[in-house]
């Protein structure tokens, strides 16, 4: 776990976040899922699409917006 660690904190400080976001793109659960995002007072709900470079999470919302989401809590539905 520590190796790991070590290995994504490298990714972050050599100013490879986007290998990082790749990574993490691989392993995506969310992809394609119906799902709702709470962020502070704001309620969401669509199909998550992918991750972007920055980290945000892209969701498609059920008026077919694009919002990308930077924190929140996030429900499968």
């Amino acid at each position: 776990l520590a190796r790991r660690l070590d290995d994504v904190y490298d990714l972050l400080v050599s100013g490879r976040a986007p290998a990082l976001i790749e990574r993490i793109a691989e392993r995506d659960a969310l992809a394609g899922r119906r799902l709702q995002a709470r962020a502070g007072a704001r309620t969401l709900a669509g199909t998550a699409l992918r991750w972007l470079e920055d980290g945000r999470l892209l969701l498609r919302d059920d008026d077919g917006r694009e919002v990308a989401l930077e924190a929140g809590e996030v429900t499968l539905l």
